[in-house]
């Protein structure tokens, strides 16, 4: 059977007859332009990167998305939060202003035990409450992880842009996975 090469300018060779040159192909040109070893397109990691770099630059800063500004809000007596970046805090998100923002700042001060006696009677932090704690079972809140060793502001903002990211690099590559569009997916992340 005789096959006709591009280079060979119409001379026929037969299959068993590979040319040096041919042979001697990196992966990279058999990947393809743009693609890496596994067939996913370096383009499509530019979006993951973006909000990585994101996350990061915000816990930095210290910033997050707290609303307990609404309890500095009452002790200044109307007067603007001096704090506050952007925003306004919402009186809605009473279980994070009145329950796990103090309990968090509790266990910074404490070193982070798996009990503890802030409020009524002890608690089992790894059980009831999405709260950082050093028992084992942290490792399946990774978005706590940070806050065991950092000061409690950049854990706490760590810990609140990592639930965040996350979410985001999850629906980005499911819609990746399903529809094979990095539009779509970006879209569908931010919609989120």
């Amino acid at each position: 059977m005789s096959v006709i090469y591009p280079h060979d300018e119409g001379q026929p060779q037969t299959d068993s007859a590979v040319p040096e040159h041919e042979a001697s192909v990196t992966e990279s040109a058999r990947r393809g332009p743009g693609r890496l070893v596994w067939g996913l397109r370096a383009s499509r990691l530019i979006y993951p990167a973006l909000l990585v770099v994101a996350a990061i630059g915000l816990s930095t800063a210290g910033l997050s998305g707290t609303s307990i500004g609404v309890l500095t809000a009452t002790q200044l007596h109307g007067k603007a939060d001096p704090a506050l970046v952007a925003g306004t805090p919402r009186a809605i998100r009473s279980d994070l202003k009145n329950v796990a923002t103090p309990l968090i700042v509790g266990q910074s001060q404490h070193g982070y035990p798996r009990t503890t006696m802030d409020g009524i009677g002890p608690h089992d932090l790894s059980v009831i409450l999405d709260i950082p704690n050093t028992d084992w079972s942290t490792l399946f809140r990774p978005w706590d992880i940070p806050a065991l060793g950092l000061n409690v502001e950049h854990g706490f903002a760590a810990r609140w842009w990592l639930m965040s990211l996350i979410l985001l690099l999850c629906a980005y590559l499911l819609l990746l996975a399903l529809t094979d569009r990095t539009d779509i997916a970006v879209i569908f992340s931010l919609a989120i």
